[in-house]
C-alpha cells in the first residue's frame, strides 16, 4: 500500500509509516514527480553539491550511512562537515529539520547533531535554492529562513537571502560562525 499525501501534496513523516500500515513512504513534491524520501534526499544532496562545485569546493562524501554528516566541504583550504536537508516552503518560510530521526521494530531514535557538524545545507524544492546555515545559528530543533517580509516586525529573523549557498564564501569570516 502507498501512502500519496495528506491532501496538501506531502506525505506523513516516516516514523509514523509503520503505525498507518504503509510499507513505503512515498511523498509528493510540487514539481517532482511521487517519489519516495530516499530519492528526496538524494535530489538534496545533488544540488548541494553541484552549488558547492560551481563555488570551486572540493565535496566528499563518506562512504556509508552512519556518518553524522552527508558531505565534507573543502572550501579555501578548511573542512566543513555538513549534513544536508530538504526543507519545505510554509507561509513563507523555509522549514528544515536540525535533527535525525531513525527507527527501528521497536523504537524510534531521536538525535540532535550538536558539534559533531558544523552546517547544515537545505535544499527548498519550491525555491530550488540551497541555503546553508551554521549549527550553533537558530533553533535547536528545525531551521527557519524567511522568504518574504510579512512578519518583518519580527524580533529574530534569518533572511533566506542571506543564507543562499551561492553567499557562502562571502560569509565564511561574517560573525554568524
Amino acid at each position: 500500500m502507498l501512502h500519496h499525501g495528506n491532501g496538501a501534496g506531502y506525505g506523513l513523516p516516516d516514523l509514523f509509516a509503520k503505525q498507518c500500515g504503509v510499507k513505503a513512504m512515498w511523498v509528493q513534491i510540487p514539481s517532482f514527480p511521487l517519489m519516495n524520501t530516499k530519492q528526496i534526499g538524494q535530489i538534496a544532496e545533488q544540488s548541494a553539491i553541484t552549488e558547492l562545485v560551481k563555488l570551486g569546493a572540493i565535496v566528499s562524501i563518506p562512504v556509508g550511512d552512519y556518518a553524522r554528516y552527508d558531505l565534507l566541504v573543502d572550501f579555501r583550504g578548511k573542512l566543513y562537515k555538513a549534513q544536508v536537508k530538504t526543507g519545505r516552503l510554509r507561509d513563507g518560510t523555509i522549514v528544515f529539520s536540525k535533527q535525525s530521526i531513525r527507527s527501528n521494530t521497536t523504537e524510534t531514535f531521536v538525535q540532535q547533531y550538536d558539534e559533531q557538524i558544523d552546517l547544515f545545507i537545505c535544499y527548498c524544492p519550491e525555491t530550488d535554492k540551497c541555503y546553508y546555515m551554521p549549527v550553533g545559528t537558530g533553533g535547536s530543533t528545525k531551521g527557519f529562513l524567511r522568504v518574504d517580509d510579512a512578519d518583518a516586525n519580527l524580533d529574530r529573523v534569518y533572511w533566506a537571502k542571506d543564507f543562499e549557498l551561492t553567499n557562502f564564501g562571502d560569509d565564511l569570516e561574517s560573525t554568524r560562525w
